[in-house]
């Protein structure tokens, strides 16, 4: 065990705390300022972003943004009533909801600034390769230990795609 152990796992308890108070804050500006939650504004960042031109259907931006179908259903009553996307039945299966942004929700994802996560997914793509995959095996092995395990371990074939052995492939 490190000397310092106690000292380091003050450390990164405060850079994690730090990471929840930046998330809470951009949460509450988007509140304040926009209207918007920030699970709103996650939600109409991925439509805007991957079918800005085109209406999805709920159950693909559920897939598409990692929240649970009842969840997304629910986000997208709110922006429909607030006027941030807009609804209708699909053409050809009216059991199926199709969604697409409206300018309204344009205006404010354009004037909004980017969120903690947004802003990281940023500057990954710049990133050097050996540096993400350095980053995700930390993280890995954080996620194991808090899991109750010993030290992760990434195989070649998870670590082209971006997943650890522990990931749920979904």
């Amino acid at each position: 065990m490190a000397s310092n152990a106690h000292e380091y796992f003050m450390l990164i308890r405060k850079k994690l705390k730090l990471l929840e108070e930046i998330r809470a804050g951009h949460s509450r500006f988007l509140e304040k300022n926009f209207g918007i939650t920030s699970r709103q504004y996650a939600i109409l960042k991925y439509i805007d972003y991957f079918y800005s031109d085109v209406s999805v259907s709920v159950s693909e931006i559920s897939r598409g943004v990692g929240l649970h179908i009842t969840t997304v259903e629910g986000i997208i009553n709110r922006l429909n009533k607030a006027k941030f996307v807009a609804k209708q039945r699909d053409r050809h299966d009216r059991r199926v909801v199709k969604v697409r942004v409206t300018e309204k929700a344009k205006k404010v994802l354009q004037d909004a600034p980017l969120g903690p996560v947004g802003l990281f997914r940023e500057r990954l793509h710049k990133m050097p390769e050996k540096k993400i995959v350095e980053m995700l095996n930390m993280l890995d092995e954080v996620v194991l230990i808090c899991q109750g395990g010993g030290k992760a371990k990434r195989s070649k074939d998870n670590n082209s795609a971006g997943r650890s052995s522990t990931d749920k492939k979904t």
